[in-house]
């Protein structure tokens, strides 16, 4: 593991497995939920955000700051494919009551376990009432996460 990744979980307080699994994956997820707030500052603050993985690694890591969520999905993202797991980035749209399909404002992240090839719904990214552990992507079930109840 190198120094980085490392750096990253020390960050987020993670002291378990980091082998590819769906239970490593939820363990690392709520760490860092717990750890890694949603900040919006520099967006009020009208401060230039760069994107660039390194900046954004230098600012939560480095700088034990937060950010939102294009952000924290990326650099998330990054440290799940440095520990194995199959990652795709998506633009989605995040509901809050509109009375009309929202423009996508928001990233989440596609994550498969490799050894089963399940697929599971990542998103460290939100202000607000959050899966505080991945969703298995599958159509037609809910999953609760001790009170909020998630579907596809």
């Amino acid at each position: 593991m190198n120094e980085k990744v490392r750096a990253y979980l020390d960050r987020i307080g993670y002291q378990g497995g980091t082998e590819p699994t769906a239970e490593n994956l939820s363990a690392i997820q709520y760490a860092h939920l717990l750890a890694v707030p949603y900040e919006n500052l520099d967006i009020l603050r009208k401060k230039r955000i760069s994107l660039s993985l390194d900046d954004i690694y230098e600012k939560v890591v480095v700088n034990h700051r937060g950010g939102y969520c294009f952000e924290l999905n990326k650099l998330f993202g990054w440290l799940l494919r440095e520990l194995g797991y199959k990652v795709t980035d998506y633009v989605a749209r995040y509901w809050r009551g509109e009375n009309t399909t929202p423009t996508r404002r928001h990233q989440v992240l596609s994550v498969i376990i490799p050894s089963t090839e399940e697929e599971y719904l990542c998103d460290v990214g939100v202000g607000a009432v959050i899966p505080m552990y991945p969703l298995p992507i599958r159509f037609g079930e809910e999953f609760d996460q001790n009170g909020p109840v998630y579907a596809f």
